[in-house]
């Protein structure tokens, strides 16, 4: 039964959810204070940003991004500088993502002819700016994967200039917005 359960389509979810109730059990018994005394103040945001940049490219690695971003603001790292940080590197694998998408087109076209011919026709009848700015939304509020709507866009052969700064920005937002809850939250589980 584990068998097939590790080899099934769960897989990523299954390993999301080992590491946020490992996590868990570890911030438990382990003060995010003593974790960032032991990889230090600077080394913090290297570990910050090493970790969004490897979590911005798989797609089951976000909650990995915004666990150990809270557990680094709760530890003591200045959450702005911390989210720029991880909004930097997270951008960064994201548009590794974003690039797959816009290469695999080639590979894929052959195969999906159909619906790559929908799919464009569907595309061009949203006005770019449109496009944008929910790409712009998505990044900055949702918290769910980037790579959802980052391939199929890179599929589309949309600009990868544009894309980014879109990107970039609601990294950014989302990453310093989640860093000051998490100062506040801990501030208030602290008192």
């Amino acid at each position: 039964m584990i068998k097939k359960i590790l080899k099934s389509k769960y897989k990523s979810f299954i390993f999301l959810l080992v590491f946020v109730i490992s996590w868990s059990v570890v911030l438990y018994f382990i003060n995010p204070q003593k974790i960032v005394d032991f990889i230090g103040i600077n080394n913090g945001y290297v570990v910050g940003f090493l970790i969004s940049l490897l979590g911005g490219v798989s797609v089951a690695s976000s909650g990995v991004i915004y666990t150990m971003l809270v557990t680094l603001v709760a530890g003591g790292l200045n959450f702005v500088i911390l989210g720029i940080v991880i909004g930097i590197g997270a951008s960064i694998g994201d548009m590794v993502m974003f690039f797959v998408g816009m290469k695999g087109k080639t590979s894929l076209e052959k195969k999906f002819k159909n619906f790559f011919a929908n799919y464009d026709k569907w595309l061009k009848k949203v006005p770019k700016p449109v496009i944008y700015l929910f790409v712009f939304i998505y990044t900055a509020f949702i918290p769910l994967p980037n790579d959802i709507i980052l391939v199929p866009l890179g599929l589309a052969g949309y600009s990868f200039k544009k894309i980014f700064m879109f990107v970039f920005a609601g990294n950014l937002v989302f990453m310093i917005i989640l860093g000051y809850l998490s100062l506040k939250g801990s501030a208030y589980l602290v008192n």
